[in-house]
């Protein structure tokens, strides 16, 4: 669908990139730009880097670049046209009459279902403040929930009965949907369908972007399962969403940590006393992904999970999976006795945050954990301590900071050094072999080796992208014969074409002046790396670029004229005088 020229640009100066990618990725501001980890392939250290002016993104890891459009094509899997169109509408640019984009089928379904889910959240809302919410009212009021905590969570009630949900939306959505949406199940005799959810309290479980995309609901009646949750549909897929995250991202970024717990109730009972950074799992294990979707937000995850066995063992698993992920990660220590919902009510919001900061590292609190487990005054404790240890310190990519934790470690259990050194060794050498090491190099997309590029190259393209004074002079000095060899020519060539056609030569337009998607990636580069040094002109740009060839037959020359008689010396010094003369003439 085509859209008129000036509302693209429109777009394009309206939406500010710095706060579009910043929904997706934690960025730091740098001097002139913003950097964090990248959000296309997998890294440690950041790359990947953001410039309000000239708008732009490029990762020096992976080189995937370009504008706010491209981003969000890339992260959300959308078409120009809906991104325009969502651009436009979260930047409040009025969309031309008639020019609506309408999605493909993929897309409806998921809006269609999207609004289902939205349908039945406020279904359960409303039920909650009426005569059959009453269990589930006195319930949650029961633990202490405040009314406004109720209403932030949106906090609803399933009515004890098996069609409630399934008659107050069927006529709005088809049962197929429903189904669909894991609202109802359909009866074993096939007569029809029932609600999934009833008798119970419920928790909405939305995106990251604030959408409703499935349920959590706690039994009112004693029946098992205690929680129940939705199963994964095309709209939710529970290894990529976390509870809370929505209302947690700004508290996130701003404390540089989050706090990880396990249960619905821990996240309200934390807003509830101020401590607005605390998401959980939906009922499932720690994912990578859970733990990519965290590394964008913040640096550190502090865990509070149960006390009880079964939150310990989830506990030491979830930090494996956080290191793997290259996070900082620390361990939240209550009392015994207590989880993060009744430190909470008992001790307050202060108490807790205090629990926070002094959470110790996560191979402290592993250590303590193996010390109580194991004999250290044994051989086979000994072992049984170490062997608690490694599956979390091969997760440390670091490996200054392994060999400092594997030394306190020996410490600590009193061990041979040579021989948990070997231990940790042959543990490293098994981490990704055959299939497994092929997997993981793909997934982690190692960087792609630039090809040479002149500085004149790179500072003539950095004026053309800043819109420098002295551009168009400078491409008309350029001759189609100084592009040879260039790994800049095409988008020199593009800019070129522009100025021909009295275009501006902007970087939007010379991104959509080519179709190389190497020649794309380097104008992004050289965007990110902001202006060149103070005082080069384009034309001197130019000069040096028609320069090089003359440089590179000099230093032909001179080889040859070692050795060089007769004619064939005569020739080579009359062809070196010309070449002084040219390069002098330039």
């Amino acid at each position: 669908m085509a859209f008129p020229e000036g509302f693209v640009e429109e777009v394009r100066r309206a939406a500010d990139i710095v706060k579009v990618i910043s929904d997706h990725v934690a960025l730091k501001k740098m001097g002139t730009s913003w950097k964090g980890l990248c959000p296309f392939h997998e890294e440690k250290t950041p790359s990947f880097n953001v410039r309000q002016e000239p708008a732009v993104f490029h990762c020096f890891g992976c080189g995937e670049g370009g504008d706010v459009f491209k981003f969000l094509m890339l992260r959300e899997r959308m078409s120009f046209p809906e991104t325009l169109e969502t651009l436009a509408r979260r930047f409040g640019v009025p969309i031309p009459e008639g020019r609506r984009f309408e999605p493909g089928p993929d897309r409806k379904e998921r809006e269609a279902l999207l609004a289902l889910m939205e349908a039945a959240a406020q279904h359960f809302e409303k039920t909650l403040e009426t005569a059959p919410g009453a269990s589930a009212r006195e319930y949650l009021l029961g633990r202490g929930f405040q009314k406004e905590t109720l209403k932030r969570i949106r906090a609803g009630a399933a009515r004890d009965s098996w069609d409630d949900l399934l008659g107050a939306l069927r006529g709005r959505h088809s049962v197929a949907a429903l189904q669909k949406a894991g609202l109802v199940l359909a009866r074993k005799g096939g007569d029809g369908h029932y609600d999934r959810f009833r008798n119970r309290a419920v928790f909405p479980i939305l995106d990251e972007s604030g959408k409703v995309v499935a349920f959590g609901a706690r039994s009112l009646d004693g029946s098992e399962p205690k929680y129940l949750n939705s199963p994964e549909s095309p709209v939710y897929h529970k290894g990529r969403v976390l509870y809370g995250l929505s209302w947690a991202r700004d508290a996130i970024r701003r404390e540089r940590r989050v706090v990880l717990m396990e249960g619905y109730l821990d996240v309200a009972r934390a807003l509830e006393e101020g401590i607005e950074e605390a998401v959980a799992t939906c009922g499932t294990a720690l994912t990578a992904s859970h733990g990519r979707l965290l590394r964008r937000f913040a640096d550190t995850v502090c865990v509070n999970f149960d006390q009880d066995e079964a939150g310990q063992r989830a506990a030491s698993k979830s930090i494996e999976v956080l290191l793997g992920e290259g996070l900082r990660v620390r361990v939240v220590e209550l009392p015994e006795g207590h989880d993060p919902d009744s430190f909470l009510k008992a001790e307050g919001g202060d108490a807790y945050r205090r629990r926070v900061e002094e959470a110790p590292e996560a191979f402290e609190w592993l250590m303590r954990q193996a010390e109580r487990a194991h004999d250290l005054g044994s051989p086979e404790g000994k072992a049984g301590f170490f062997s608690a240890l490694l599956p979390a310190l091969v997760r440390v990519d670091n490996a200054v900071e392994r060999s400092a934790w594997l030394a306190r470690a020996v410490e600590r259990g009193g061990l041979d050094e040579a021989a948990a050194r070997e231990e940790l060794r042959r543990a490293l050498g098994g981490r990704g072999t055959g299939a497994t090491a092929v997997a993981e190099a793909a997934r982690r997309a190692p960087a792609r080796q630039a090809l040479a590029l002149m500085p004149a190259e790179r500072w003539l393209l950095a004026l053309i992208v800043l819109g420098a004074e002295g551009v168009d002079e400078a491409l008309a000095e350029l001759g189609e014969a100084d592009l040879d060899g260039l790994r800049a020519a095409p988008l020199l060539r593009a800019a070129k074409a522009l100025w021909r056609r009295g275009e501006p030569v902007t970087m939007p337009a010379l991104a959509g002046e080519t179709d190389d998607e190497d020649a794309r990636r380097l104008l992004s580069e050289i965007a990110v790396e902001g202006a060149p040094k103070e005082g080069l002109a384009a034309q001197d740009c130019v000069r040096e670029i028609r320069r090089q060839p003359l440089r590179a037959r000099m230093a032909e020359i001179q080889k040859s004229l070692q050795g060089a008689q007769g004619e064939t010396l005569e020739a080579l010094l009359t062809e070196k005088t010309r070449l002084v003369r040219q390069m002098t003439s330039l």
